[in-house]
């Protein structure tokens, strides 16, 4: 038993490091190789797998913006890098397959501290490589537009379901769910109009963290204060955006028949 796993071990290690010279080869052969563009694609498409955009629109929006932020993507890609240049590629390239991905999926403060690896400083022909790992964290994720209806659109779906399951609503679910969108309409094009939840605005990372939040939230939760957390108010930029928001869900509620004071409000 230990011989064979000795034997599987040495066969691991084995195949990473004929992984690894192959790349090296490829370097300096000159072949084509993995660009940092390519390396940034798989693993943010890989950390966001699961999210509100499909696999292949997060692929396609990932490789048409990397590409736009970095045109030495096309270089390594195309086998024209020096060898010196390649062999860095290599280990920025490596380094970021290594990368966890708390810089996507963390809390506020890990998105917004998120950086490429050192490694890939010097890996991309003079492009700054943070402008295009950001412009890969950001086409993988809803755009802004996206992101206010997701968050509009999250919401609405708890009140219906509270008023539905707890307060014996019997219009479709369909009908009310429209409703509801239509009642925070205002403050969605509000959302839309300033940009709130663009991926280069700070509120961005909160946005994700609050979203997060609200999706944990009960049903008839949504009406209280307390599903809005600390990230809520800083994505939406202050209290008062919050308390508008807060507003139109309970005039939403009353036009269906159910009362603040029914909410326990």
């Amino acid at each position: 038993m230990e011989r064979t796993l000795t034997t599987s071990i040495l066969a691991v290690i084995a195949l990473g490091s004929l992984t690894a010279c192959k790349k090296v080869k490829d370097a300096i052969d000159g072949d084509p190789q993995d660009s940092y563009c390519e390396a940034l694609c798989d693993w943010a498409t890989t950390c966001v797998e699961g999210g509100s955009l499909d696999a292949g629109t997060a692929a396609e929006r990932c490789d048409e913006a990397t590409h736009e932020a970095d045109a030495s993507c096309t270089d390594a890609e195309g086998g024209s890098l020096s060898p010196d240049d390649s062999i860095l590629l290599t280990e920025c390239t490596d380094a970021v397959a290594a990368m966890d991905c708390a810089a996507l999926n963390g809390g506020a403060v890990d998105q917004a501290v998120g950086v490429p690896p050192a490694a890939c400083a010097v890996s991309s022909g003079g492009t700054d490589s943070l402008s295009t790992y950001n412009s890969a964290r950001g086409a993988v994720k809803p755009n802004g537009d996206e992101m206010c209806e997701d968050f509009v659109g999250t919401i609405c779906s708890k009140a219906v379901t509270c008023l539905i399951g707890d307060f014996g609503i019997t219009e479709a679910e369909e009908a009310l769910q429209g409703a509801c969108e239509s009642a925070l309409g205002a403050w969605e094009t509000n959302c839309k109009d300033t940009g709130m939840f663009d991926f280069s605005s700070p509120n961005r990372t909160f946005a994700d963290s609050c979203l997060a939040d609200i999706e944990a939230v009960d049903a008839c939760g949504i009406f209280g204060a307390d599903a809005y957390s600390a990230d809520c108010a800083s994505a939406a930029g202050d209290l008062e955006q919050i308390a508008n928001l807060a507003t139109s869900l309970l005039a939403f509620a009353d036009s269906a028949g159910v009362s603040a004071e029914d909410l326990g409000l």
